[in-house]
């Protein structure tokens, strides 16, 4: 489920968080008696943009911070998988998975801590072709599978007038056996449908990323790594605390709540996904600037489903991690728990996720055996044996996985949409990351850093 966005040169984007929160202190701190008012700054969102500011902020020592989360638990879109719902011996992601690359990186340099896993250096990708299951190695020879590759290259290096992944697709003839290929390889790196998601964006920001090196953890999940890395912020978090209006007239900002408790605060800082934001779920008084809102109307964000697996009997090549197929669950990562088990963790996104919405999690199960009974035969139909599926598009706080940019769209639309109000409002989030790191977990702190700096020259 951080992801897929102007800051203070050579100083957030250079340096890991830690760096950057001990230079904003020793820059701006001063002492509680020089303090004639103390300035309450609040927060909207206590996923990693909420923590990562709050925790920049608390190092200054001079304000009253207090962040509104509207769920009952941190994280936002990183939630990982308790072995109390499922028993794994793995640790789980339901949400955003992996970190991606490992220099001027803050996530990395946080996980790196805990001995991540590179997972580009042991990937073996296995196929379901004409109903047959062949490893990448068995393909070589294969005419239409030799074809879709070059073409997936030469999307990645694209710079023409801008069409979406799926208008390109169709141009270059991509032979029909193999399109699945294309399509889930292309939507499982941007996040949504490829008949939406401009190709020209997409290279300046997800399908840059996917080249990147990918890493995961083995002995801690993301949700723990949370929990240890800003308990300095956790007592400050309200859960259970939905925002409803927001009004910013005069000099302070008015914050009332589900419940209608009204809180006041010198500067606010908004965080919710998206998705939040296009639905008008929280109401602006006066409403958000025309320009923000056409910059909205240029980003995306689809719906998304993450499935996970237990699975008891291996059904494909050796050493596999990935397997693809033509279903709406189109690619698995596979991880061996080495007892006999392995683990299958597919993200759905777009159309086929909004078409999955419409079903239970029994039913999509139960399509899924089906279709390994079919393709695999009745062993792999009967080998599962756990399964756990979140839909994220019907998380009301949340309501799908990450940005994207449509046809026609322009980093511009992320910095409008980065943009303060009126010197009190101020947004961070993956989809304000206007220099190619929307959709990463890095994204999201790198805007909470740029956030930070501007609260602090605001006052």
């Amino acid at each position: 489920m951080n992801s897929r966005r102007s800051f203070i040169k050579n100083m957030a984007f250079a340096l890991p968080a830690i760096s950057l929160a001990e230079i904003l202190l020793s820059s701006s701190c001063v002492k509680s008696s020089e303090i004639s008012h103390i300035k309450r700054i609040g927060i909207i969102g206590a996923g990693i943009s909420g923590l990562q500011a709050a925790y920049l902020l608390k190092l200054q020592n001079k304000f009253e911070i207090e962040i509104l989360e509207a769920s009952d638990a941190i994280g936002g879109r990183i939630q990982s998988l308790n072995n109390t719902s499922f028993s794994s011996n793995t640790n789980i992601e339901l949400g955003a998975d992996v970190a991606y690359g490992n220099q001027n990186n803050a996530w990395y340099d946080i996980i790196k801590k805990y001995q991540p896993i590179n997972l580009d250096s042991n990937k073996e990708k296995a196929y379901v072709i004409d109903e047959t299951i062949k490893s990448e190695s068995a393909l070589r020879g294969d005419a239409d599978f030799l074809k879709v590759n070059s073409i997936m290259n030469s999307s990645m290096n694209y710079a023409s007038s801008d069409v979406s992944i799926e208008q390109f697709m169709v141009s270059n003839n991509v032979p029909e056996r193999v399109k699945f290929i294309y399509r889930n390889n292309m939507e499982a790196n941007v996040g949504g449908s490829i008949d939406r998601v401009s190709l020209l964006m997409a290279n300046a920001e997800g399908l840059k990323n996917s080249q990147e090196s990918h890493f995961r953890l083995k002995n801690m999940n993301f949700s723990d790594i949370l929990i240890k890395e800003y308990s300095s912020v956790l007592t400050k978090v309200k859960n259970n605390t939905i925002v409803r209006e927001i009004e910013y007239v005069g000099d302070v900002v008015k914050v009332k709540d589900q419940n209608g408790v009204t809180r006041i605060y010198d500067k606010l800082i908004v965080t919710v996904p998206l998705s939040i934001l296009k639905d008008g779920d929280i109401k602006f008084s006066p409403e958000l600037p025309s320009a923000k809102k056409e910059a909205m109307s240029m980003l995306g964000m689809d719906a998304g489903i993450r499935i996970i697996l237990k699975v008891k009997n291996k059904f494909w090549p050796d050493d596999t991690t990935v397997l693809y197929s033509g279903g709406d669950a189109g690619v698995f990562n596979i991880e061996n728990e080495n007892n006999g088990t392995y683990i299958l963790s597919s993200l759905v996104v777009g159309k086929a996720a909004e078409k999955m919405n419409n079903r239970s999690a029994t039913n999509i199960m139960n399509d899924i055996q089906a279709d390994f009974t079919n393709l695999f035969g009745a062993v792999a139909g009967q080998s599962v044996i756990d399964s756990k599926v979140v839909f994220w598009s019907d998380m009301p706080f949340v309501k799908g996985t990450y940005s994207y940019q449509k046809v026609g769209g322009s980093m511009n639309n992320r910095v409008e949409l980065s943009k303060p109000i009126s010197n009190k409002i101020f947004f961070a989030g993956e989809a304000t990351h206007s220099t190619g790191n929307s959709g990463t977990i890095h994204g999201a702190m790198e805007t909470a850093n740029r956030v930070t700096n501007e609260v602090l020259a605001s006052f």
